[in-house]
C-alpha cells in the first residue's frame, strides 16, 4: 500500500512549534540535572496555586453535579464570574451570555482570531510579542503585520506607526498591555488614543489582559476596551494562569459584543454533543431503517433548535449507504405545524403529543413523498411511539 504523500496537513505543518514552551523545557532539564537556573521561557509565576484554590478544586470534583457535560461556554456560574470580574477590572460592562471560558487563554487567542479573521486578511502584531501571536494568526490563514517598537520607544507602538501599516486587508489589531515579553505597560492616554483610532479605521481589537495584575511601581492598567466607541469591535482575552499562579489549570476565557456570541460558542472546547456528519443533508431516498432521536427533545411549547437524529439501523448489505446519509438534522419541535427547512427534513406526527409527551422516545421511519414533486421534495416522517 503506497505511503500517504504527506502524513500531516499543509496548515499544521507550517506551524512553528513554541519557542517558549522549548526553552521552558530546557530550564527544567537543567535545574533536573542540579544546574542553578532561572528560566526565562513560559511566564508562570515561582510559587504554588494557592491552598484554598486547590482546597476548592478539589471539593468540585467530588460533586456529581460537574461530572457531566457542561454548557457549551462554560459553567453558567464561572462565566457570570468572569463577567462581574471583567466589568470591575476592566471597565467594560459585561453579561455573562458575552464569556466563553476556553482551554487556557492560548485558545482564548486562537478562537478570538478564528472568529475574525477571514484568509487573507492582515492582523497588527506591536513587536517584540508573544511567539504564539504569528502562528495563531497564520494557523486561521491571516497575515501577521508586524509593527516594531524599541527600547528607545520604552517597547510602545503608536498610532503613526499603526497609521504607516495600515492597508485594505487590515482586518485587527492585536494589542497587549502589560506586554508580553517586555513588560510595557501603555499609559491611559496612549490606550486610548490607540483605541480610538482603531474604532475610527473600523478594526477589531483582540485585547490580551492576561498580565493586568503584574504592574510594578504603581503603574496602572487601562483596558482598551474601557473605551466606549470600541465596545462592539473588542474581544477580551484573559485567564486565571498568572495573576492566580495556575498555569497549568489551563482555564481561560473571551468576552465580546453580543453579536460575536454565535462565532465564539462555535469554538468551544466542550465534547460534540452530535454525530461528526449531523450537520450534513440528508440524501433522498434514505437508505431503509428506522431513525431514532439521539438526543431528547422539549416540550413542544418550547422551541428546541438543534435536535439531531441518527439513524439506528444499517443498510442492507445490497444497498451500500451514501456518505451523507449516516444523519439528519430536525431543527424544531415547537409546535405541530413547524417544519424545517427545505434541505432539512419534515416532521408530521400523525397525533401531536401534549407537553407531558417530553422526554419519551419516537421511532421516525422515512417515507416517500408521492406526486410530482417527489422527485425533489426532502423526505416526510412518519412517527410511531415507543
Amino acid at each position: 500500500m503506497p505511503a500517504p504523500a504527506s502524513r500531516l496537513s499543509d496548515r499544521i505543518s507550517s506551524i512553528t512549534p513554541s519557542a517558549t514552551m522549548a526553552v521552558d523545557a530546557k530550564a527544567k532539564a537543567m535545574k533536573a540535572a542540579g544546574e542553578d537556573v532561572i528560566g526565562y521561557g513560559a511566564g508562570e509565576p515561582d510559587f504554588p496555586t494557592p491552598d484554598y484554590i486547590v482546597d476548592a478544586a478539589v471539593a468540585a470534583a467530588k460533586d456529581p453535579r460537574f461530572h457531566r457535560y457542561t454548557p457549551a461556554a462554560g459553567l453558567p456560574d464561572l462565566r457570570q464570574a468572569v463577567a462581574e470580574k471583567t466589568t470591575r477590572d476592566s471597565s467594560y460592562e459585561a453579561e455573562s451570555s458575552q464569556v466563553l471560558i476556553t482551554n487556557g487563554g492560548k485558545q482564548a487567542v486562537y478562537a478570538a482570531l478564528a472568529s475574525l479573521v477571514n484568509p487573507g486578511d492582515e492582523v497588527l502584531l506591536p513587536a517584540p510579542f508573544w511567539t504564539t501571536y504569528p502562528e495563531a494568526i497564520q494557523l486561521v490563514s491571516g497575515r501577521a503585520v508586524d509593527v516594531f517598537a524599541g527600547p528607545d520607544q520604552g517597547f510602545k507602538v503608536t498610532v503613526d506607526q499603526l497609521e504607516s501599516a495600515l492597508t485594505p486587508r487590515t482586518k485587527a489589531l492585536i494589542f497587549v498591555s502589560p506586554s508580553n515579553p517586555t513588560g510595557a505597560v501603555y499609559s491611559p492616554e496612549e490606550t486610548l488614543e490607540i483605541g480610538r483610532w482603531a474604532a475610527e479605521k473600523g478594526l477589531w481589537v483582540i485585547t490580551d489582559e492576561i498580565y493586568e495584575h503584574l504592574t510594578y511601581d504603581d503603574v496602572p492598567f487601562t483596558s482598551i476596551a474601557s473605551l466606549p466607541e470600541l465596545a462592539d469591535q473588542t474581544v477580551i482575552v484573559n485567564g486565571v494562569a498568572k495573576t492566580y499562579a495556575m498555569t497549568g489549570w489551563r482555564v481561560g476565557w473571551m468576552v465580546g459584543p453580543r453579536t460575536s456570541s454565535r462565532a465564539r460558542r462555535t469554538f468551544s472546547p466542550t465534547p460534540p454533543r452530535t454525530s461528526p456528519t449531523s450537520h450534513r443533508r440528508p440524501r433522498w431516498p434514505p437508505s431503509p431503517g428506522p431513525w431514532t432521536p439521539s438526543r431528547r427533545c422539549a416540550p413542544p411549547s418550547t422551541a428546541a433548535a438543534g435536535r439531531w437524529w441518527r439513524r439506528s439501523a444499517p443498510s442492507p448489505a445490497s444497498s451500500a449507504p451514501h456518505p451523507r446519509e449516516r444523519s439528519t438534522p430536525m431543527s424544531t419541535c415547537a409546535a405541530p405545524s413547524a417544519e424545517a427547512s427545505a434541505d432539512q427534513c419534515r416532521r408530521h406526527p400523525p397525533n401531536w403529543p401534549s407537553s407531558s409527551w417530553s422526554g419519551r422516545k419516537w421511532l421516525w421511519c422515512p417515507v416517500k413523498p408521492s406526486g410530482p414533486a417527489a422527485t425533489s421534495a426532502s423526505p416526510t416522517l412518519s412517527a410511531t411511539k415507543t
